[in-house]
């Protein structure tokens, strides 16, 4: 029987199992995604068409925002479009996802009838509804009772 005392932990082995458990899981882990990424490259210009041909706003939308940030911040915006060349995987199916979301919103607001703050704001409306429509409201006493 192992004794406990203190912060000493009570295995023989230190936790050097659970810790060659995490270092497995771990390289898995690496193998698999290092798989996915490489089998994704061979589906990635299917994946822009599909997108182009689904939506074409979403990738035209996220070029425009690295343009914006290469404009901006030059180091920054170069620097992020390096970081989206070696993941354009994953991003051009991330596109394919976006314009697919796009489409069944689009859809929805067609059925509903309804923009849901995607559509054009009129201010003049909200102008004219406050000009002949006054709520009204009660003043209340702010004080404590003690009753």
């Amino acid at each position: 029987m192992l004794h406990v005392s203190g912060n000493k932990p009570s295995s023989p082995t230190n936790g050097l199992g659970c810790l060659i458990i995490t270092g497995l899981v771990m390289v898995g882990l690496f193998f698999f995604l290092n798989w996915l990424y490489f089998k994704l490259w061979y589906a990635t210009p299917v994946f822009i068409l599909l997108a182009l041909l689904i939506n074409w706003r979403v990738v035209t939308g996220s070029l425009q925002r690295y343009w914006g940030m290469i404009v901006r911040n030059p180091i920054r915006g170069i620097l992020s479009v390096i970081v989206a060349a070696l993941l354009l995987p994953f991003i051009s199916m991330g596109w394919v996802l976006g314009a697919l979301g796009m489409n069944q919103i689009t859809k929805m607001q067609q059925s509903f009838g309804t923009t849901w703050g995607f559509g054009s704001f009129d201010p003049s409306q909200v102008n004219a509804s406050k000009d002949t429509e006054y709520a009204e409201f009660e003043e209340l006493d702010s004080k404590r009772s003690t009753e």
